[in-house]
């Protein structure tokens, strides 16, 4: 299948791929598409899910991110994807662990935004995660 990508999406997938690039290195960042498929990871979001982007790429984030409430350990998959769907943003402060592939639990805190197009439409969105201390 041939796809045929605008103008203006050549530039918000360029400009989704720049988010990786302006982050200090303690940030791990995934950008993905509007079927919530990741267009890219960053080294620290490698470092920290143990998934590398060769392997991350086109996935469903909620595969690669693993997130739950460290009290009940409720998996907030849901949550983050109707926060995406409603294009708002969410962020978490503290409570949350990341669960890596390796079954290792990492204490983080997010924030995740979702991007839409002048017709308000999903486009895709990022997710900005870092260790809580």
């Amino acid at each position: 299948m041939n796809i045929i990508l605008s103008k203006a999406q050549e530039t918000n997938i360029s400009q989704k791929k720049s988010l990786t690039r302006h982050h200090p290195s303690k940030y791990g960042v995934i950008v993905f598409d509007y079927q919530l498929q990741i267009d890219h990871i960053n080294q620290q979001a490698q470092t920290m899910t143990g998934w590398e982007l060769h392997e991350a790429k086109g996935k469903i984030f909620t595969e690669i991110l693993k997130v739950v409430e460290q009290k009940t350990l409720l998996n907030l998959e849901n949550t983050i994807i109707s926060t995406i769907q409603e294009r708002a943003t969410l962020y978490f402060h503290n409570g949350i662990l990341l669960m890596a592939k390796n079954g290792n639990m990492i204490s983080i805190a997010s924030s995740t935004n979702s991007f839409k197009n002048n017709q308000n439409k999903l486009t895709g969105g990022v997710i900005v995660f870092w260790e809580a201390t």
